[in-house]
């Protein structure tokens, strides 16, 4: 240790010597250094504001030889005595002349003589001003070499400064260096003093308390303990981690749950529709709208599938609630987009047509309509044209190819869906349908999102609410129902979609009774349904 520090004290000395630092500390150069460039650049904005100064002034003088009358704004006229002195003569020549004009013409002799000594007097400043311009010229070229001898200097001096600073990195790595091994060294020899010490006292109290013995067994690890308290462990944590995602669960699952919490009549459940093909990766445009259309339609492509059979026990449920006054206009809608009701709203508008009621699908959805792309029709007349009185209602109503089933686009997307409903060419357009049809099925956008629903909910005999099943949040629904109600609007229950129905008490009843009724149809039929 004490090789090393007298190695480390010599690497220190010779970088001192090597860069003739040993006759001031690397601290007090830099001091001086800093010093030094903060006079230059004080002289250096000193001139720099003379530069300026003087400028202002030969700009000045020079306006000054065509009008004298801006000498006074000049600060550096007291330091010219002969242009105060031609001014002066200037300013008692020119009021004479206006005293004696008053009484004289300006061929009088008088006159005459004063004229002349004006433009004596004129000439001698002009010329005492022309020798001051070039007085700040020749300062101003003074002033310039001045400037770059100063930036030069200050260069130089940064150039210095960067290169002490360099130093003082090395520096002070050494510096560093020799205090470490110093304190180490301290630290060793009074450890050493310390031993020799001990050493000294000559005193023993080490006594045998027992014999090392050799186990029979390894004490670590104890494999049957940490088995038992890994799997008591993983049940905990199990048994933790599925409360906390009950708990943190706060969307609807089955029946129980949108009864409980909503306090609405539940109407039943819409199975999730397995397409018959996978879709690529990443899907067009073009290939999710035929899927969705597929989905739209599956009830009229397979009239005896679970899905079919789910949506006739929802029309009997709707029948059935009002037995005494039932329900003409329906309208359909959820509280966000993509849950289903325009899923629902088609394939319940083909269950109740398929039933021998004239139905017609009206798209009320007048911000992104898409009942006209699940039919494949045109949708350039629907609503929107009859409630603002631009087209004949023969015209917008298009017959699809189901029986008893009509349907009435959305037409133009106007700017201003909401105002448009609250018209009164809207309630004439419900009243003609009115007339013309058992039952009006709307589809419309999330209650959430806008306030067509609401408004439509108040025209309409009844609203049904779509909740897709472990999705849609409870306070988002509870929402949605409450700006329905708080506008007086009837709502006729809830259905839950995208349901599987194995997974519920009350789906796995429905599925025994669809099983019971593939079987049924298979016996009579000869074939399944695209659920079984």
């Amino acid at each position: 240790m004490k090789k090393k520090l007298e190695g480390s004290e010599d690497q220190l000395y010779d970088y001192m010597k090597l860069h003739g630092i040993l006759n001031a500390s690397l601290e007090s150069q830099q001091e001086t250094l800093k010093g030094r460039i903060g006079m230059f650049v004080g002289k250096l904005a000193e001139v720099q504001a003379k530069q300026i100064a003087d400028r202002s002034s030969r700009d000045l003088l020079e306006q000054a030889i065509h009008k004298p009358e801006l000498l006074h704004s000049i600060a550096t006229i007291q330091d010219a005595p002969r242009i105060a002195t031609f001014k002066s003569k200037l300013v008692n020549l020119r009021k004479e002349q206006k005293t004696l004009s008053e009484r004289y013409l300006p061929s009088h002799p008088r006159m005459q003589k004063l004229q002349t000594e004006t433009r004596a007097v004129e000439a001698g400043l002009s010329l005492e001003i022309e020798n001051r311009i070039q007085m700040f010229n020749r300062e101003q070229q003074a002033l310039i070499v001045t400037e770059r001898g100063l930036k030069k200097a200050i260069k130089a001096e940064r150039r210095q400064e960067a290169h002490l600073n360099k130093l003082g990195l090395d520096y002070g790595r050494l510096k560093r260096e020799v205090d470490t091994n110093a304190n180490l060294y301290d630290l060793v020899a009074n450890r050493l003093k310390e031993i020799g010490l001990t050493g000294m006292l000559q005193v023993n109290n080490v006594s045998m308390l027992d014999a090392a013995r050799v186990p029979g067994a390894p004490y670590k690890p104890d494999w049957k303990t940490n088995m038992l308290a890994s799997l008591f462990f993983a049940v905990f944590l199990s048994l933790g981690l599925a409360l906390l995602l009950e708990i943190l669960d706060q969307t609807f699952k089955d029946q129980e749950e949108v009864e409980s919490f909503l306090g609405l009549p539940f109407l039943g459940i819409m199975p999730a529709i397995s397409p018959e093909s996978k879709l690529p990766k990443n899907p067009t445009k073009k290939e999710l709208m035929a899927l969705a259309r597929k989905k739209d339609l599956y009830s009229e492509t397979h009239s005896k599938s679970t899905l079919s059979e789910c949506a006739r026990a929802i029309r009997t449920n709707l029948l059935f609630m009002t037995p005494d006054k039932p329900f003409r206009s329906l309208l359909v809608s959820s509280s966000l987009a993509g849950e289903g009701k325009t899923t629902l709203a088609v394939n319940l508008a083909v269950t109740m047509a398929q039933a021998g009621s004239r139905v017609i699908l009206v798209d009320a959805d007048l911000r992104r309509p898409r009942i006209h792309k699940s039919f494949q029709v045109e949708n350039e007349i629907g609503l929107s044209n009859l409630i603002v009185n631009s087209s004949d209602m023969n015209e917008a109503i298009v017959h699809s190819s189901i029986d008893n089933l009509d349907l009435l686009p959305c037409g133009p997307v106007p700017p201003n869906p909401a105002e448009l409903l609250h018209t009164s060419g809207f309630k004439q357009t419900l009243e003609e349908l009115y007339k013309r049809y058992d039952k009006i099925i709307f589809d419309s956008p999330p209650v959430s999102a806008v306030t067509d629903p609401v408004v439509l909910g108040t025209s309409v005999d009844g609203v049904l609410m779509v909740i897709k099943t472990g999705t849609t949040h409870r306070n988002a629904v509870k929402r949605s129902v409450r700006a329905l109600q708080d506008a007086h609007a009837r709502i006729l229950g809830v259905v839950l979609n995208d349901s599987e129905a194995s997974k519920t008490q009350y789906g796995y009843s429905y599925a025994r009774y669809y099983w019971y009724g593939n079987y049924y149809y298979g016996g009579q039929y000869g074939e399944k349904s695209a659920e079984g």
